[in-house]
């Protein structure tokens, strides 16, 4: 896609300013947003690179509603990709949500918590129609629940 393309290039060259500036958080909504990009051209294991950069640099510069973010979005490419793994978009989204949890922060409490049962009801039926019922823990899962619940 064209219109893509012309984002991607926009962001990069928006990259390349704020590592010129040494603006850390320009930097992560840059990789967040080239991220973004590839996840909606659904080229997952781009959008994984760079939402993992922006993670990385949001923790370091101690961003902690960045970070969450970015696990959320994490969480989202293995939900959503063909990857399909749904123990590690668990991992992501408990991680955010825990961050969102320490901040006190209602809303997104709420979407981590969307996320969570997203990857539960879309799980479940896969293993239906696979010829399956089982039911098996997912580990975090009782934790995220908890958190849902409250």
């Amino acid at each position: 896609n064209g219109e893509s393309q012309k984002a991607i290039e926009s962001f990069m060259s928006a990259l390349k300013m704020d590592e010129s500036l040494n603006d850390s958080t320009g930097m992560c909504y840059d990789y967040n947003m080239i991220g973004t990009t590839f996840y909606r051209l659904e080229k997952y294991d781009e959008a994984l690179k760079y939402y993992n950069q922006a993670l990385e640099i949001s923790k370091l510069i101690k961003q902690d509603g960045l970070t969450a973010s970015y696990l959320n979005n994490i969480g989202l490419v293995y939900t959503s990709s063909s990857k399909n793994n749904a123990h590690k978009a668990l991992k992501y989204y408990l991680e955010a949500l825990k961050i969102h949890e320490y901040r006190g922060d209602l809303s997104n409490i709420g979407q981590s918590c969307l996320h969570y049962l997203y990857v539960r009801i879309h799980g479940y039926t896969q293993r239906r129609n696979g010829g399956t019922s089982e039911h098996r823990s997912l580990g975090a899962e009782h934790q995220l629940c908890e958190a849902c619940h409250r």
